[in-house]
């Protein structure tokens, strides 16, 4: 659904902002591609450490840039999970305060929905129509 709102969603959506305490759509889905990166560090048995956010910033801020950042994280996420599989979704990532494989993948939706029930609302403060799979799976 993410990278649905991303595809479909005007440059105005993106760029709404309803408060200056409040990050844009654009903004927001830059963070979830650098927070995925440093969510995956604890898949490598890396430390965990948000100062390395940046280093998995997309090329830009651009819709594409950002897609295409987003579309990287999920291969590598793919590839990572695949190898630690055999070792059971009960297996404890030390690095991500010792949660289970299966805590940290519900760790990471829960963090990407949060986000787009925000990007609902954006949505609908901008007055636009909701991205149709969107509408769709929540009866919006």
């Amino acid at each position: 659904m993410t990278l649905e709102y991303l595809h479909v969603v005007s440059d105005e959506v993106l760029d709404l902002r309803p408060t200056p305490a409040f990050r844009t759509m654009r903004e927001q889905a830059v963070h979830l591609a650098e927070l995925q990166g440093v969510y995956q560090l604890a898949l490598r048995g890396e430390p965990v450490d948000y100062d390395r956010a940046t280093e998995f910033a997309p090329a830009s801020d651009r819709r594409e840039d950002v897609v295409a950042a987003m579309a990287e994280r999920d291969e590598e996420y793919a590839t990572l999970v695949e190898a630690l599989l055999p070792g059971g979704t009960e297996q404890r990532l030390e690095a991500w305060y010792g949660i289970t494989l299966d805590g940290f993948d519900g760790h990471h939706v829960d963090h990407e929905r949060l986000h787009q029930g925000q990007w609902i609302a954006l949505t609908a403060l901008a007055g636009h129509p909701q991205p149709p799979e969107a509408a769709r799976l929540w009866v919006l």
